[in-house]
Order: C-alpha cells, then sequence, then structure tokens
C-alpha cells in the first residue's frame, strides 16, 4: 500500500463530496505532478498539505468551498506550472502563498466573487513563466486589473515560453 502510494504521479477525485485534505494524506503520494480536485466542498487547506509533494506541476482546486488559503501553504513547490483556485470562496490571498512559485505560468482565480484584490507588484515579482491570470467574476478593481495586464505585457515581451503552454491548458480549464 505505501510503495503503490510513491507511485502515484496523478490524481483525480472530481466530485466525490470530499470536506476535508486531512494535513498529511498526501504525504506518501511523494512523485505527485497533477492533484485534480474540483467539485468538491473543501474549506481549507492547511499550511503542510503539501510540504511532501514537491513534484506537484498542477494543482485544481476548482468549484470547492475554500475561505481562505494559508501563507505557507505552497512553500516548497518549485515545480508548480498551474494553480487554479476559480469557483470559491476566497476574499484574498496572500501575497507570500504565490510569491514562492517561481515557475507559475497560469493562475486562474475567476469566480471568487469576493476576491477584491491581488498585490501584483510583491506577488508577481521574479515570474519569468506567467502569462495568464483568469480574473472573471471577482472583484477586483479596474486599477488592478489594468496593473496586471501591463504585467502580462512585460512578461510576454520578455520570455519565449508559450510553446509548451497548450498541453497544460487541459487542465486549466478542467471542469
Amino acid at each position: 500500500d505505501v510503495y503503490k502510494r510513491q507511485e502515484i504521479t496523478v490524481l483525480y477525485a472530481e466530485a466525490v463530496d470530499m470536506q476535508v485534505v486531512h494535513e498529511n494524506a498526501l504525504n506518501r503520494c511523494i512523485r505527485l505532478k497533477k492533484l485534480v480536485i474540483p467539485h468538491n466542498k473543501i474549506r481549507r487547506l492547511d499550511q503542510n498539505t503539501f510540504k511532501q509533494n514537491v513534484e506537484l506541476e498542477v494543482i485544481v482546486l476548482r468549484n470547492n468551498h475554500l475561505e481562505e488559503i494559508h501563507p505557507k501553504l505552497f512553500n516548497g513547490l518549485t515545480r508548480l506550472q498551474i494553480l487554479n483556485l476559480a469557483q470559491n470562496k476566497l476574499l484574498t490571498i496572500p501575497v507570500q502563498a504565490l510569491k514562492v512559485l517561481e515557475v507559475l505560468r497560469i493562475l486562474d482565480v475567476s469566480e471568487n466573487n469576493g476576491l477584491e484584490d491581488l498585490i501584483v507588484e510583491e506577488m508577481m515579482q521574479n515570474k519569468p513563466y506567467l502569462n495568464e491570470i483568469r480574473l472573471i467574476g471577482t472583484n477586483i478593481s479596474d486599477v488592478r486589473i489594468n496593473e496586471i495586464l501591463r504585467f502580462l505585457d512585460e512578461q510576454r515581451n520578455s520570455t519565449q515560453h508559450l510553446k509548451e503552454l497548450a498541453k497544460y491548458n487541459d487542465c486549466l480549464l478542467y471542469t
């Protein structure tokens, strides 16, 4: 059983009425690359939820009941490229949580109706690969959206990383 868990690279658990991901539930899935758990009822994730999952490249938590993100939740996830937090109940996302995601390509926070702000300057520093931020259905002001667009334009002009984007879109659009 322990050996089998160590070999898991993709975990899909869609609409299984999951309410909690215990802090050490994924500890033995040390080779996990994709975690796709949309359409559940998860309210929060402890700061050490992904501590042992350093190979994660994709996390899809779309359409859960997440109310907050712990500032240290994504610490150690140096390979995370796609983060889908759409359709939750997030009011804010701590700068520290996203600042550590250096190879992040796509961030989807769409339809978090209470989400009012993303601190672009601090959160997005040193993100040469980030080229897509989805904000549909949030309450983020036009000023912030313009800052985000300006940032993405600068990134697009200074890097050449769009070739690989297509292979990750399936996970982002996963519903």
